[in-house]
């Protein structure tokens, strides 16, 4: 029962750690990031 729950928890969990991750990003950053894959898009 406890190995069910385990095994339920893991994919929230690491959305989670990934919301956390995004959410910790500076504007700036995000920002740097949007303006590259734009760059990116244009080039290809």
């Amino acid at each position: 029962m406890n190995r069910e729950l385990l095994v339920r928890e893991t994919p929230s969990m690491k959305s989670l750690v990934v919301d956390v991750q995004a959410r910790s990003m500076s504007v700036i950053e995000k920002r740097r990031l949007l303006t590259l894959s734009l760059n990116v898009n244009l080039i290809v």
